[in-house]
């Protein structure tokens, strides 16, 4: 789920796509990243980051 959160913030995967069938709600990435809970590179979380705004 964590792979098409990052996709999505990537622009590989529409809106539409991304409502269909959600992955992680961006807000909970960095907490999991945080414990370990999922490996995420640096860049990929500032782009899911930034889908917050």
């Amino acid at each position: 789920m964590a792979d098409r959160t990052v996709a999505y913030a990537q622009g590989r995967i529409t809106d539409a796509e991304f409502e269909a069938a959600p992955g992680i709600e961006p807000v909970w990435m960095q907490w999991l990243a945080n414990i370990a809970a999922i490996h995420i590179s640096p860049d990929d979380l500032l782009r899911v980051n930034q889908l917050t705004r």
